[in-house]
């Protein structure tokens, strides 16, 4: 499952090199000066393309031999995650409500590898504004799901799955054995993650 998931965040950084090669070469042979929204298109092709190998770093970082696995809390690492980025996030018509009822979500994972999961899971949110969320985690003995809901049908041109940070999210998931799966008219986003 690490394989999978490595390989296909490597094969995730080829789209932003590829757009930085080909605006580097455009900017050297152009006979005028680089305005500076040329210059910005190929500063963020890099970005993204640094952003996808920090999550290929992240998901190997945790299997080395010295790595500590401790029991955390998907709802702590959540909540954490939406306290940090809700004002953002609420100004361009986001809002999200823990339902009450909502478990911890307690697995056992590498240290800090919950809190980057829950990141990228909050950082997916901008792809369905405006909405309105409902997040609701349950738990068993075998695993933890975790559900978010919108009441309202969203049409948008870039579905949920199709966002960058689906992809990394899905990694995380995948490297924990987990199962993430989408609505196709993303009216939810469901996570399952195994306990151990």
């Amino acid at each position: 499952m690490l394989a999978e998931a490595v390989g296909e965040g490597l094969h995730s950084l080829a789209q932003p090199l590829t757009a930085a090669l080909w605006n580097l070469e455009l900017l050297s042979e152009a006979e005028r000066p680089s305005t500076p929204a040329e210059i910005a298109r190929t500063i963020d092709s890099i970005s993204l393309a640094v952003a996808k190998l920090d999550v290929v770093r992240d998901l190997i970082r945790p299997f080395r031999a010295a790595t500590i696995f401790s029991t955390s809390s998907l709802k702590q690492a959540l909540t954490a995650a939406w306290v940090t980025r809700h004002q953002a996030l609420e100004s361009q018509g986001i809002h999200l409500t823990f339902s009450e009822s909502c478990a911890s979500g307690e697995i056992v994972v590498p240290e800090a590898f919950l809190e980057r999961m829950a990141d990228h899971l909050i950082e997916l949110l901008p792809a369905l504004a405006p909405c309105s969320a409902f997040l609701e985690i349950s738990e068993s003995a075998e695993a933890v799901s975790l559900c978010i809901s919108l009441p309202d049908l969203r049409m948008k041109n870039l579905h949920l799955a199709q966002t960058p940070n689906a992809s990394s999210l899905r990694s995380y998931v995948k490297v924990l054995g987990g199962a993430f799966e989408t609505a196709d008219d993303d009216r939810w986003l469901r996570i399952e993650l195994p306990k151990k």
